[in-house]
């Protein structure tokens, strides 16, 4: 269903994966975020699961084996399948994903990205950690900037994509 609505012209698309679902791995958010960006959804948003009370989630909390906060906004710690670390790395790409793909100038460029190589997403996520810019607001600018550093040396066949985006 999500494929053919991608397919349709006259809407746009919004689809957001939950880090910290029973079950779900790091691998398995890195797969769905190409899948999804092959699909050329419009907007791909990463969260991390928040455990409410008074939910199902909450109620199944020790069975499921699900650390989280217990203060608001009860964000989701451990799993048995993802670190804290792991976690965090979702985060991060939750943050590379709305200054790249959810920003309209390049979206073109991550998508293809994404989808020619399945190391991307981690290894330019954590390009971005290195450079500590994921905690900050970036221009535009700054933005292309970064992407152009990092694709010099690990994919110069697409500094022409990413000179026409800027």
């Amino acid at each position: 269903g999500l494929k053919y609505l991608c397919s349709l012209d006259n809407i746009e698309v919004h689809a957001d994966l939950i880090a910290g679902l029973p079950l779900y791995t790091l691998p398995m958010i890195c797969n769905d975020v190409r899948t999804l960006a092959e699909m050329d959804v419009d907007e791909l948003q990463l969260e991390s699961l928040k455990v409410l009370p008074g939910t199902r989630m909450k109620n199944e909390a020790d069975i499921l084996q699900l650390k989280y906060s217990p203060l608001p906004p009860y964000e989701i710690l451990r799993t048995p399948v993802m670190t804290p670390s792991e976690l965090k790395t979702a985060m991060h790409i939750s943050r590379m994903l709305d200054f790249y793909y959810n920003c309209h100038a390049w979206q073109g460029v991550i998508r293809k990205l994404i989808s020619s190589d399945s190391d991307f997403i981690i290894s330019f996520t954590m390009y971005l950690k290195k450079m500590m810019v994921l905690d900050s607001p970036l221009s535009l600018e700054r933005r292309g900037l970064l992407l152009f550093d990092y694709c010099i040396e690990k994919y110069p066949q697409m500094l022409t994509d990413i000179s026409v985006a800027w």
